[in-house]
């Protein structure tokens, strides 16, 4: 019998990627950038920290990441609690739910 199941995929839940790649080109906007469309495709998987520090360079901005991330956090929370649909994976489990993250 399965007692728990852990899931430590971005995509096996809930596809979050395009949402934080909407925001960060938002924050972009808001800075005076545009960047391409799959701009942020490079970045899955970086932190927060690393992904800004590493558009900072390349954009040459001087905001700090501190308060970008602060810009950020917001609309992330936002667009994630607006987000309804679920992978069907989850309609396969017949327990209770628990969802952890990093």
């Amino acid at each position: 019998m399965i007692n728990a199941v852990i899931f430590d995929l971005d995509g096996v839940l809930i596809d979050s990627e395009p949402l934080h790649s909407k925001t960060d080109n938002q924050i972009l906007r808001e800075l005076g950038i545009r960047a391409a469309e799959n701009y942020f495709d490079r970045f899955a998987g970086y932190t927060n920290e690393s992904m800004w520090e590493a558009i900072k360079k390349d954009y040459h901005i001087t905001k700090s990441t501190d308060k970008i991330i602060e810009m950020q956090m917001p609309l992330k929370l936002n667009l994630l609690q607006r987000k309804q649909e679920s992978k069907p994976v989850l309609q396969l489990l017949n327990s209770s739910l628990a969802v952890t993250s990093n």
